[in-house]
């Protein structure tokens, strides 16, 4: 998590250095780059995740946080002077997040909890099972196919055989027959 190689100081090497100098550093930091300078235990926090932590090599993509929460503990940890400044940034972390990052994450939480939804039901489907599904209007169908959660139901219409597949939780049980295949438990 913490890098320092070569002849440059790295993160252990400041550890135990006086706040006003990685105040210093940090804001010297922000100068140099034309950084917009934050307070100056914010700027030590960036300095430090940014310089001295393997964080933007890891975080690619910022729909993970969890590497933001992890170097922002390490910092409190080694650093307890800042400790209530990585608390209060990892609070506002999602507030200051672009808007187009967090709808992302709210659709990706919104895909996660359906597919829970779609697992718990699908535990108590069985292939052989009466359920309506959507497919243009309301069907009856029978479960031809169970997976973790989704399932494959078979209907008639107009003559013709059809199988559709769909998410566990938008099918609709008739019967809870609690048998499975060939009439065995499940």
């Amino acid at each position: 998590m913490v890098s320092g190689m070569g002849d440059e100081p790295g993160w252990r090497d400041l550890i135990g250095r006086a706040p006003d100098e990685l105040r210093e550093m940090a804001w010297q930091r922000a100068i140099d780059l034309r950084l917009k300078p934050a307070n100056g235990d914010r700027n030590v926090i960036n300095m430090l995740r940014h310089e001295y932590s393997d964080y933007d090599a890891w975080n690619k993509s910022p729909l993970h946080s969890n590497d933001y929460h992890k170097v922002l503990d390490a910092i409190a940890r080694d650093f307890p002077w800042l400790a209530s400044a990585c608390a209060a940034a990892q609070a506002t972390r999602e507030q200051r997040l672009p808007p187009w990052v967090q709808a992302r994450r709210w659709a990706h939480s919104d895909a996660i909890d359906k597919q829970r939804r779609g697992r718990e039901v699908a535990k108590g489907l069985a292939v052989g099972d009466r359920v309506i599904v959507k497919w243009r209007g309301q069907r009856e169908a029978e479960i031809v196919e169970v997976r973790r959660s989704r399932v494959k139901a078979r209907f008639t219409l107009k003559g013709q055989v059809r199988v559709i597949d769909r998410p566990a939780d938008e099918v609709m049980p008739l019967t809870a027959s609690g048998k499975g295949v060939n009439g065995h438990d499940r």
